[in-house]
């Protein structure tokens, strides 16, 4: 009987043990990994996976959170996703992790709002094709943005525009804008795009004194007399516009291309002959 009560409590006191003792893993620290691991394959749309891996060089399941603070040029273009996918409506703010960005790219795929763009001050160009006006944050913060197109979208008042006085290329092609006043204060904007916009006038081009290629295709603009003392502009497109006379541009020296509905000048002659001048896009490779 004393040797059974001695086997019972050896059992005992073994059992208890290997309840508590470790085990060879943690499986709060195993759940955490998945978690983790879950988080960024549920929350992370998979195009923003295979162009991140693709920047860093690295397989898309190699890629761990971490890495997202390592992207500085990001491409999102709609025309990588599949036909199921192009209607739909992302989620993008894990971009707002990446704290080195400086180069973004988003080429008209549908997202939910750029309200991460506030997290990204350091950004220097951004390029966002099919942009609604209601989607888009303040731009107080981007001091330090160089280059901005916002293509294909609903945009109507650039007043948000007026503080971002370090742009030097800003592209609006294809909006609803009718006024360009607003972004007077942009003096050192080197480029300049309003083209496909319902544009009446460009009184306010006067204040570009650093402006040298400016495009305003297919607007209602019938005069050209707002850029006669713009003595660095290089190139202009003024192509499905209502201008029908060029004298305005006779006296600007650093001219080099004119792209016009040639038929339409009343006095394309008057054009030096060094100023290249086509219907065609002259710089059509770049």
């Amino acid at each position: 009987m004393k040797k059974f009560g001695t086997l019972l409590l050896i059992i005992g006191i073994s059992t208890y043990l290997t309840g508590c003792a470790p085990t060879d893993s943690n499986p709060s620290a195993s759940r955490q990994t998945s978690v983790s691991q879950t988080t960024i394959e549920e929350n992370v749309p998979s195009f923003v996976l295979e162009a991140v891996a693709q920047m860093l060089r690295k397989p898309v399941n190699a890629i761990e959170k971490e890495d997202f603070t390592k992207v500085k040029e990001l491409h999102l273009n709609v025309g990588e996703l599949g036909e199921d996918q192009k209607n739909n409506v992302y989620d993008l703010s894990v971009i707002a992790g990446m704290k080195n960005l400086k180069d973004l790219y988003i080429d008209h795929i549908k997202v939910k709002d750029y309200n991460f763009l506030a997290e990204l001050p350091q950004l220097e160009t951004l390029n966002l094709s099919g942009v609604q006006m209601n989607q888009l944050p303040s731009f107080d913060q981007f001091n330090n943005l160089r280059s901005l197109s916002l293509e294909d979208g609903d945009i109507s008042d650039l007043h948000f525009l007026q503080d971002v006085t370090s742009l030097q290329y800003l592209n609006l092609r294809n909006n609803k804008i009718t006024d360009i006043a607003p972004i007077q204060s942009l003096s050192t904007l080197t480029f300049l795009d309003v083209s496909d916009n319902p544009i009446t006038s460009i009184d306010s081009i006067k204040s570009f004194s650093n402006l040298e290629r400016f495009q305003m295709r297919n607007t209602s603009v019938d005069n050209l007399e707002s850029l006669s003392q713009s003595q660095n502009l290089k190139y202009l497109d003024i192509r499905g516009s209502k201008v029908t006379s060029i004298k305005p541009l006779l006296n600007l020296a650093k001219l080099e291309f004119l792209l016009a509905d040639l038929e339409n000048i009343d006095d394309i002659n008057l054009l030096p002959k060094k100023v290249q001048r086509s219907q065609e896009s002259i710089l059509e490779k770049e």
